[in-house]
């Protein structure tokens, strides 16, 4: 046996492929909160379908080791299932808002949305990334007698993997390399101040300017101007977005780590948004509602506020429009 193919190397290999199945899981489920909510069902349907992708995938990779009993056949799998998870962020959200409008009038609509979500983007990656552990095993085992104790280690070891890599994509790698965030806040103005009207500002908590502020949702009185900051700089502008005081508005700000993108929506109307911001999330910045270091407050009541951790579609966000106001968007 070559040092290719060596116990070592495939303990790794297993491990690794092990991690990305599990973390491929994670984020599929992530990639539907947005269109079909992260509800019980959602997580049922996910679980189920990698489960019987892992259980065909297992049997596929005892086919395939006894039928081509080489490393490169298992590296050729596993090449496959990565280029096929590679594709699956840009086909994400044309696919689920096609869903969302075609099963938008069905009560199960949220049930066979994220099932047919599951099994399209993540099923046969997962399927292929099941057969590595059965394929290992017929490349690692040298006879018989020792194979029960190097199915167990190659099982076990693909599990720990499996487990770290439901850790690295919750706690880390979506926090880090791309998520989405949704400010929502119910708001009516008795008045407006030529000082600016914060409704909603991240930052440290004492007094300071507005350059100092990381990010603000705010209004300006002078052309009932609504801006979102960041970092210091106005990034989004939308002079005569504010229909007026003595009212309730609804205000939505969709932030895009990825892309960059800003999506602003007053009243459930999107108005155009920003690639030119980066997000500085640094330790000991605090959400105030109403207020902010920069200086001005917000002057009336504020309804319901919410900060939630995915992006709403603009569907969703006229949606709340819709059943808060009783208005068209």
């Amino acid at each position: 046996m070559t040092s290719l193919t060596s116990n070592r190397f495939l303990y790794l290999f297993v491990f690794i492929v092990g991690t990305g199945t599990l973390g491929a899981e994670i984020a599929a489920t992530r990639l539907m909160a947005p269109f079909f909510g992260a509800s019980t069902i959602v997580w049922a349907n996910t679980i189920g379908v990698v489960l019987i992708a892992l259980s065909l995938g297992y049997w596929l990779g005892g086919r395939l080791a006894d039928r081509y009993p080489h490393v490169r056949g298992m590296c050729l799998v596993v090449l496959i299932a990565a280029i096929l998870l590679a594709v699956v962020p840009f086909v994400a959200r044309p696919l689920f808002d096609v869903s969302v409008e075609a099963l938008d009038e069905i009560q199960a609509g949220a049930f066979i949305g994220s099932l047919f979500g599951v099994l399209f983007l993540i099923a046969l990656p997962v399927l292929l990334l099941g057969a590595v552990a059965p394929y290992a095993i017929r490349l690692a085992v040298p006879d018989v007698q020792h194979s029960g104790r190097v199915a167990g280690r190659l099982y076990a070891i693909s599990t720990a993997g499996s487990l770290l890599g439901n850790w690295l994509s919750a706690l880390l790698l979506i926090p880090l390399l791309g998520t989405q965030r949704t400010f929502v806040a119910w708001v009516q103005a008795s008045t407006l101040t030529s000082n600016h009207s914060p409704i909603g500002s991240a930052d440290a908590g004492g007094s300071g300017s507005w350059s100092n502020v990381p990010f603000t949702v705010r209004v300006n009185a002078s052309g009932s101007e609504v801006q979102v900051r960041m970092n210091g700089s106005t990034i989004v502008s939308h002079p005569g977005a504010w229909p007026g005081t003595g009212q309730w508005v609804m205000i939505a700000v969709v932030l895009d780590q990825v892309t960059g993108q800003v999506r602003t929506y007053v009243n459930g109307r999107a108005y155009s948004g920003s690639t030119s911001w980066s997000w500085s999330n640094a330790p000991g910045h605090v959400f105030w509602i109403g207020r902010s270091a920069g200086s001005g407050a917000w002057y009336g009541p504020i309804g319901q506020v919410a900060i939630l951790e995915y992006g709403l579609t603009a569907n969703q966000v006229c949606t709340l429009w819709q059943a808060g106001s009783g208005k068209d968007c």
